[in-house]
């Protein structure tokens, strides 16, 4: 039995003496059969770390590929979160050609943060949660509350870290009032006499 790379497993590949040899009854020809491509059984690698997935796909016969930063909320800096070969997803125990590339989603271990200035509280508060952010409420009371209060800063936007806390900054200020008009001082019996 060869190990044949192409060839499907149980198939003749080659014979002795060669085809079209002439031979005598009772003399022995030799069959050399496929035992199939040579396979390599893909490692579990979701979960683990950038680094421990690139030593166990060497260790399991196949070779790295690319790596695809993916911004996740819910996993930490190099945490695989899945694996893809020649385009299709692939999981542990699949069984790929041996040398096969294998393609890998990381996280990051950051989220993005949208600009929620003008947003509601409420709104604002919801967005960062569904992040898996904390956010954290800044009153100012040196700025006007608008008839609708709503988010007027915010201490990050674009990439952070997931887990974050971020502070959104509401105003809580009194409405200025119009200063009251001075009176005038009534005359005193002591004016009126000069």
């Amino acid at each position: 039995v060869q190990s044949g790379i192409e060839r499907l497993q149980a198939s003749v590949i080659e014979t002795q003496p060669d085809e079209g040899f002439s031979m005598s009854p009772g003399q022995q020809v030799e069959v050399h059969v496929s035992d199939g491509p040579e396979v390599a059984a893909l490692p579990a690698l979701v979960g683990m770390t950038e680094k421990q997935a690139r030593d166990a796909i060497a260790a399991a016969g196949l070779s790295l590929g690319a790596i695809l930063p993916v911004d996740d909320a819910e996993h930490a800096e190099s945490t695989v979160l899945s694996v893809h070969s020649d385009g299709d997803t692939v999981a542990e125990g699949d069984e790929l050609p041996a040398g096969a590339t294998v393609d890998l989603q990381v996280a990051t271990g950051r989220v993005q943060v949208n600009d929620l200035r003008g947003f509601s509280l409420k709104a604002a508060e919801s967005a960062l949660t569904q992040l898996g952010l904390t956010p954290e409420v800044v009153e100012d009371d040196t700025c006007e509350p608008s008839s609708q209060p709503g988010v007027v800063s915010q201490s990050a936007i674009g990439s952070v870290p997931i887990k974050s806390t971020i502070r959104l900054g509401v105003c809580t200020g009194e409405e200025a009032t119009p200063s009251p008009t001075p009176t005038p001082p009534k005359p005193t019996a002591d004016a009126a006499r000069r």
